[in-house]
């Protein structure tokens, strides 16, 4: 768990959505009002032996990234095109269970 923890810290830093330590999940980071950040926290299902997992979405109003914390898996990264159109340029599933079924590393962070 606490691997899925640092990985979600550096994507919020990279990001840039935090702010300052004192932020908490799902407020605004200060600052400019166009480059506003934010952290919402769900539920994505459980493991077969009970074990909750969440979906943490980050978003500074340009990118979004949603990291599981099953393995700190990037399940989506939405992010501008040069005519700034959004799309999500990450390979990956809807659900968990498609995660827990085996897969070909889909948003796998590795160290």
């Amino acid at each position: 768990m606490r691997k899925s923890t640092t990985w979600l810290g550096l994507v919020a830093v990279l990001l840039g959505v935090l702010g300052s330590p004192q932020v908490a999940p799902g407020a605004p980071a200060a600052g400019d009002p166009k480059s506003q950040g934010s952290v919402e926290r769900m539920n994505f299902g459980k493991t077969r032996d009970g074990t909750p997992i969440e979906l943490y979405v980050l978003t500074n109003g340009r990118i979004t990234a949603k990291v599981m914390t099953y393995g700190a898996i990037l399940t989506e990264l939405h992010v501008p095109d040069r005519a700034g159109k959004t799309a999500d340029v990450v390979l990956g599933f809807d659900n968990l269970d498609a995660y827990l079924a085996g897969h070909p590393h889909f948003g796998a962070t590795t160290g």
